[in-house]
């Protein structure tokens, strides 16, 4: 789970990372992996998407085809998302 924005006072810009889980049996897990201060040289999706890469690199996940990056209907989100 991806959300990126900007707060209103002081400009500063973040992005957070999520991963959710469901078991065999539903049971969901959701992991924060945090929230973290978003400065890019753009808010662009391939900046945005890039940025997220890096993230998820320093906690080595296994993706597989039953994994998906879901995200909001934003235009940024959809095109950062859409492989």
């Amino acid at each position: 789970i991806v959300d990126q924005w900007t707060e209103t006072h002081t400009g500063t810009s973040y992005c957070s990372v999520a991963l959710r889980y469901v078991t065999d049996d539903f049971q969901l897990f959701t992991f924060i992996l945090g929230c973290f201060p978003y400065n890019a040289a753009s808010h662009s999706a391939q900046h945005l998407r890039e940025f997220v890469k890096k993230v998820l690199a320093e906690y080595k996940p296994v993706l597989g085809t039953t994994k998906f990056a879901v995200t909001d209907s934003e235009a940024k989100m959809l095109a950062a998302f859409r492989e």
